[in-house]
């Protein structure tokens, strides 16, 4: 029987979300499922022979997944998921918009010759949008068409996944969402808290995403 050691390192974390939030979601091969009720979390958990590190910011839309295997192989996955209500338009005016998902991934291959893989899914759903890439580091944005009503909630999950083959490795993959096409005068919130205006206060860049999630 695996001993499975769970090590919270929560680091300045915030009052838990409201209830009524989804929580994120984590699977792993050697790491029991774990659900996240907190907008910001920043821990790690070891379960041998993997350590999995998981830190996110549901306000400001960004995540990073970090796992650390021996032999064996598997993979761990990261389900983030809010509720966004478009306001500042009249209640029931139809608003159409992109959600853009900036992604990366990179491995440090410790030994043998069977490369990591990474996949990156932008939901909900059948109109899911899917990148990511096998072997060699990679970078990506992915755009997701939506179609919504202003003051009514309506749910978007990014899906990140790492895969490790049979080899040992250390594995990163992190992502950035914000939304484009918003009308003037209209804002963008959710129940964990992000919150963005017709134009985003700040583009996400490739260097600022990695120095902030590494």
């Amino acid at each position: 029987m695996r001993l499975f050691l769970l090590v919270m390192l929560f680091l300045a974390l915030p009052a838990l979300a409201a209830a009524d939030c989804p929580p994120a979601h984590l699977t792993s091969t050697y790491i029991p499922a774990h659900d996240f009720y907190a907008s910001k979390v920043d821990t790690g958990l070891v379960g041998s022979p993997e350590s999995v590190t998981v830190r996110y910011d549901q306000t400001s839309g960004v995540a990073f997944l970090r796992r650390v295997a021996g032999l064996g192989g598997g993979g761990s996955t990261l389900d983030l998921v809010d509720d966004y209500t478009v306001s500042g338009l009249p209640d029931g005016t139809p608003v159409t918009l992109d959600a853009k998902l900036a992604a990366y991934g990179n491995a440090a291959p410790y030994s043998g010759s069977h490369g990591p893989s990474w996949t990156v899914t932008l939901g909900p759903g059948a109109s899911s949008v899917k990148g990511g890439n096998v072997y060699q580091d990679w970078s990506q944005v992915l755009t997701l068409p939506l179609s919504v009503t202003a003051g009514t909630p309506f749910r978007v999950h990014f899906l990140m996944e790492i895969f490790g083959g049979f080899d040992s490795f250390e594995q990163n993959e992190g992502a950035a969402l914000h939304f484009e096409g918003l009308p003037v005068g209209a804002t963008i919130s959710s129940c964990h808290g992000y919150l963005q205006g017709a134009v985003p206060t700040a583009s996400t860049t490739w260097g600022s995403l990695k120095s902030r999630y590494r």
